[in-house]
Formats: structure tokens, C-alpha cells, sequence
């Protein structure tokens, strides 16, 4: 058990490694040893990180105590390819307990997209978000990227309690307090469009026709560095701010 600063009504059991070696055991029953254990537990919400494998002892033993399912996932294509796996392996599930003739309750509450760049937004994480949108289990609001979060992983530390991980809390205190069978949908995200190359007339006395930029508004500029600003910041905030503003202000420049 684990107590470093956290809610006196929090514990945390962490897992191990060497867990792992449960993947082996074939003993009878032995998916059901996570559900028999919390028998008689006093506790108002357990929440079991479980990762995402097809089968298993491990997973079975989640899904064998577990009455809901949130799925976590980044708004990009291994985050799609995460949820699919994951949510093939609940249908998988819930199908042998109907087979068997046992109760199936569980169910999927939703998705969780966390780590969201909100000034950069690239066009493929539009596009997964969208995808994510399709299933309609997405849930909001999204979970915004902050350095803190990566930060106090190492310590073990509770990132709610810094200033800077403040909106990463706010936004999972709002789907926390939504009802588990909720499903939210909201509009699609929209990528800003991108201004088309353009020839106007040179003026007298000038040369050849001069081109307008490309650029509008800094959205195409954000998009094509957002990979580099991403390296350069990366445990970084106050960087990566100066540079964002930076990128704005010369995209601006560009479009007067």
C-alpha cells in the first residue's frame, strides 16, 4: 500500500513486473481470484488499470471484477487501433458469459482521450478524434497535454496538487462526475481550412507576379512545426508557449 501525500481516502496497490509471470498460470479458476479478493472491500469506486491484450489471465481477471469499462486512449492511430483491440476483447467477453448462460453485466462507460495538444492540433489528431467521435462512447472534455503530468510520474507525485496540472484535474473531475452509462457527442472537430496559393498582377515597375502566402491565421505554420515544437518542449512549458506565440506572430506577419 502506498501512501505519498495522496487522499487519505485513496490507496493505491501498485503492480510489478514479474505480475507478468501470471500470463503462465493455468490454474482453474485463476481469472477469478481479482473478483473473490474484493469480496467484502469498503470501498466506494475501485478502479483497475488493466492494459489492453487479447485474453489473457490478466484481462480476464479486470473484466471478471469489473462491473464498467473506460477506455483510454490518444487522439492518435495507435490510440484507434488501442480502443479497437480493447473493445473486441469486451465483445469477446461478454459473448463466452452469454454462451455460458452467466450474467453479463459489464459495460462500456466511454472514452477517455488524454494527453490533447489544444493551441497545436495536427490534421491527423483532428482526424482521430474524429474517428474516436464515430464510436459514440466518446466523452468530454478532453483531457489536455501538460508537462507536469510526465513530470511527477517519476516522484510518484499527484499532479493536482501543482498549479500547472490544474486543467488536466478539472478535465477529469467533469467526467468523473458524469453517470457511468452516460455517452456524450458533441460536433465534429473541424481543422481550420488552409488559404489556396494566389497570383495577383505585379505593379509598375515591378518585375514578375508576386505569390501570397500560403499561411493563414498561423494554422498552417502550427501544423507543419508541431512536431519539432513538440521535441524541443517536451518537459518544457514556458518554452513552449514563447515558441507557439512566436510561430502565431510571424504567420500574422505573413498574411498582412
Amino acid at each position: 500500500m502506498l501512501e505519498r501525500g495522496w487522499h487519505p481516502n485513496l490507496r493505491v496497490i501498485p503492480s510489478a513486473r514479474n505480475v507478468s509471470n501470471r500470463e503462465a498460470d493455468r490454474a482453474d479458476h485463476a481469472e477469478l481470484r481479482l473478483k473473490i479478493s474484493l469480496t467484502g472491500l469498503q470501498a466506494d469506486v475501485v478502479v483497475i488499470d488493466c492494459p489492453n491484450r487479447q485474453g489473457g489471465p490478466l484481462t480476464l481477471s479486470a473484466l471478471n471484477a469489473a462491473d464498467t469499462v473506460v477506455y483510454a486512449a490518444t487522439a492518435t492511430s495507435d490510440g484507434i487501433d488501442g480502443v479497437d483491440g480493447a473493445r473486441r476483447t469486451v465483445a469477446q467477453f461478454r459473448r463466452h458469459r452469454q454462451q455460458l448462460g452467466a450474467p453479463d453485466t459489464l459495460t462500456e462507460a466511454g472514452i477517455v482521450v488524454g494527453g490533447v495538444k489544444e493551441t497545436i492540433m495536427s490534421r491527423a489528431a483532428v482526424a482521430s478524434l474524429e474517428e474516436l467521435r464515430a464510436t459514440g462512447l466518446f466523452l468530454e472534455p478532453l483531457i489536455p497535454d501538460r508537462a507536469i503530468v510526465q513530470e511527477v510520474w517519476i516522484s510518484g507525485e499527484w499532479y493536482g496538487q501543482y498549479r500547472k496540472g490544474a486543467r488536466a484535474l478539472d478535465a477529469y473531475t467533469a467526467i468523473a462526475k458524469k453517470p457511468a452509462t452516460l455517452v456524450v457527442s458533441s460536433p465534429p472537430v473541424q481543422a481550420a481550412p488552409v488559404a489556396e496559393p494566389t497570383t495577383v498582377a505585379p505593379k509598375r515597375g515591378r518585375g514578375r507576379p508576386r505569390r501570397e502566402p500560403t499561411i493563414q491565421l498561423g494554422v498552417r505554420v502550427a501544423q507543419d512545426v508541431s512536431d519539432l515544437i513538440e521535441e524541443l518542449t517536451e518537459h518544457d512549458g514556458t518554452t513552449r508557449a514563447v515558441i507557439e506565440n512566436a510561430v502565431r506572430a510571424y504567420a500574422q506577419q505573413l498574411n498582412r
